[in-house]
């Protein structure tokens, strides 16, 4: 499934932020490197999904089969000392791990297997590396699964967001224009009079959009925002909170309704917090609207924000493993505030030397803009901050009340980790 990927790329990509360990960095972009080349439209928009079947020689459909492997099946493919290599490293046995079949994964480290092979770390690196690419190949050959070529508004948001944040962490252009493209193409085809839609296949947009379309699609535009600090994210953000808020929003119960009224494909409207496969909508909008307070000072934003929290707070209270994204949301407000704003043009090599480190860091409950001052008008973490000197300037705030301002690397890293 997309989403499955959309969600557990983040988690390496932080795993690697706080560890440095490169084995994270490389399981997130072999992921990505699968959308991008199997579930990824001509257009920039993303498919739904892979089908887990798959019809093998005799025709007949099995679960797994496609992306499976025997020993016989990687012996009939690679030399002795590759497939050697390979059984051991990936784990194939006879008994295998999934019906009879082994799902390729990685049990032991590189340095156990090479110990085992009397190998040196370094060749056993290179013989599974090129022996990886002969299994490509063969598995190619095979009859492929089908594939759920919709595109989905909600589910592409989260894609969208985790493309954006892997261009923080790893610094792939690609990785942000596939983000760019696929935002385009929700907003040229999925974007209507009456709002989002939710639905688009064989040339047609289609069913109006729930709350996790729009609640997924604004998180995805604030992390290309904090990626690429293009203000017609922020602009798009806002409009498509205007619309959730004028369509979902419950004042009663302090919460959002998942679909619009007069929908009638249902019974009745619900409200819910708990999460299931996908983070909770109304916990993602609740960080919504945080981060959209924290950049423009707008204090309905925060309103909207403690009102969602409040009214999830007896079900945090007793049973706080069912929400752990309002958890995420609850963090991010109870902690210290960490609004940074970086002065200065994009292109300078101060600027992207401070926007690297802020990016290589793991501060997760920051909130980064940066810019011109001339660019304050849109956005208020921006205002009343000047430059020292000409120079790219960094504030670092707490509650919008900003620490001096300075142009050294050195103190912004320091400053930063004060309120980590």
């Amino acid at each position: 499934m997309l989403y499955d990927n959309a969600l557990l790329v983040p988690a390496y990509l932080e795993a690697y932020q706080v560890t440095g360990r490169e084995d994270f960095a490389k399981v997130a972009r072999d992921i990505l490197r699968y959308v991008a080349r199997d579930m990824t439209a001509p257009e920039g928009a993303f498919y739904s999904a892979t089908d887990a079947d798959s019809r093998g020689p005799d025709g007949e459909r099995e679960e797994g089969l496609f992306f499976t492997w025997t020993p016989d099946e990687i012996a009939a493919v690679l030399d002795a000392e590759q497939a050697r290599a390979v059984v051991a490293y990936f784990g194939v046995t006879d008994a295998g791990n999934f019906e009879g079949r082994t799902i390729l994964h990685t049990p032991r480290s590189w340095r156990d297997v090479a110990a085992e092979l009397g190998l040196s770390d370094a060749s056993l690196r290179r013989t599974v590396g090129a022996a990886r690419e002969q299994l490509y190949a063969a598995r190619a050959t095979r009859r492929a699964p089908l594939r759920d070529d919709k595109i989905l508004t909600a589910w592409n948001g989260l894609m969208i967001a985790t493309m954006a944040k892997a261009n923080q962490v790893l610094g792939d252009g690609r990785y942000l224009e596939a983000a760019r493209r696929a935002s385009q193409f929700l907003k040229q085809n999925l974007m209507s009079d009456r709002g989002l839609l939710r639905r688009y296949r064989d040339g047609e947009a289609t069913f109006d959009g729930y709350l996790d379309d729009y609640a997924y699609l604004i998180s995805s535009l604030l992390t290309l925002y904090e990626t690429d600090f293009d203000l017609s994210w922020i602009d798009w953000a806002r409009e498509l909170q205007a619309n959730q808020d004028q369509l979902l929003w419950n004042e009663q119960l302090g919460a959002y309704y998942f679909s619009r009224a007069g929908d009638p494909y249902l019974i009745r409207r619900s409200v819910d917090f708990v999460d299931g496969a996908r983070p909770n909508s109304n916990a993602v909008s609740a960080l919504n609207l945080l981060k959209l307070f924290a950049l423009t000072f707008h204090t309905p934003y925060q309103d909207k924000a403690k009102a969602l929290l409040a009214a999830n707070g007896g079900n945090l209270s007793h049973h706080p493993g069912a929400f752990a994204q309002t958890l995420i949301a609850l963090d991010y407000h109870l902690d210290r505030s960490k609004e940074i704003a970086v002065i200065g043009a994009s292109s300078n090599a101060d600027t992207q030397a401070v926007l690297s480190w802020l990016r290589r860091s793991f501060n997760p409950n920051k909130t980064l803009s940066a810019g011109l001052p001339e660019q304050s008008d849109t956005l208020a973490l921006l205002a009343r901050k000047p430059m020292i000197k000409g120079k790219t300037t960094v504030y670092v705030c707490e509650d919008t009340i900003c620490k001096l301002p300075t142009a050294d690397l050195k103190q912004v890293q320091r400053l930063v980790s004060d309120i980590k």
